[in-house]
């Protein structure tokens, strides 16, 4: 058996360790192993450290729904805003962008194309503020539904350790600065800054 395939017999990309790799690592030089792991480490890294970030793109108003079918036909299940709702699509129905609509306050149904659907309601009928976001609507009784477009990506999450900005899982920063808040302290010629 040759190393390469010792190696990945016994071990899979979430458990594989230096010891694993050594046989590779045998038969090349140092720095393109060391290379190797390197790269490998980055991409375990930056795996574990993707979030999923949501836009609402356009609110697009209070529209009345239908029973069967909804006018919007995927139910991403319950949300208390419009960005859960737009994450719900997403994770559920597996739509990157499209159009949300929530109902009773809480209901969550999406569509994969972007613009409204079903027949415009006056923005009065959608009353229900959103339990998340009070400055929302989620909806409104008889089938009133509070209709956007939305866009999901996944980003790189960053977080503050040791006053430095790091790729971290549970990161709650996307900009590789942290927004500037790590309070990273630096040295000048005039003395320290932060």
């Amino acid at each position: 058996e040759t190393p390469q395939r010792a190696c990945m017999s016994a071990c899979d990309v979430t458990t594989c360790t230096v010891p694993c790799l050594m046989p590779l690592f045998k038969m090349v030089s140092l720095p393109v192993a060391l290379t190797v792991l390197c790269t490998l480490a980055i991409l375990l890294v930056s795996a574990q450290a993707d979030i999923l970030v949501c836009d609402v793109t356009k609110e697009l108003g209070c529209y009345q729904d239908t029973d069967d079918p909804h006018v919007l036909p995927n139910f991403g299940g319950l949300a208390n805003s419009h960005v859960e709702c737009a994450k719900a699509c997403q994770t559920v129905a597996s739509i990157n962008a499209g159009t949300g609509g929530v109902l009773d306050g809480d209901q969550c149904y999406c569509a994969s194309k972007s613009g409204a659907a079903g027949d415009e309601l006056d923005p009065s009928k959608c009353n229900v503020p959103c339990a998340d976001a009070l400055q929302e609507k989620c909806g409104g009784p008889h089938g009133a539904m509070t209709q956007f477009t939305f866009a999901c990506q996944m980003v790189t999450a960053y977080g503050c350790s040791n006053n430095t900005c790091v790729v971290m899982q549970d990161g709650t920063y996307t900009s590789p600065t942290c927004n500037d808040e790590c309070g990273i302290t630096t040295t000048t010629t005039t003395g320290t800054t932060t």
